[in-house]
């Protein structure tokens, strides 16, 4: 599972390749509440921490939902 991360978190590709645990925190959650995913690109107009593959949002969301709160590290 990977995701874009934003560029405070991107950090001109030091995280590039790190892993992070995502929760799902909203009322959107649904089966697994916590995902394990890698950083692989820069989402430059991410306005939030991630913009997660279709794979990793389908398994902590709705993808009707197009944005859901989370708690990561």
């Amino acid at each position: 599972l990977f995701v874009a991360a934003a560029p405070s978190i991107f950090q001109a590709k030091r995280a590039c390749g790190k892993h992070f645990t995502i929760r799902c925190v909203g009322s959107s959650c649904k089966g697994h509440k916590s995902i394990r995913v890698v950083v692989v690109d820069l989402c430059p107009g991410c306005p939030g921490a991630f913009d997660l593959s279709k794979e990793a949002f389908e398994k902590l969301a709705n993808p009707d939902a197009g944005v859901i709160d989370i708690d990561f590290h």
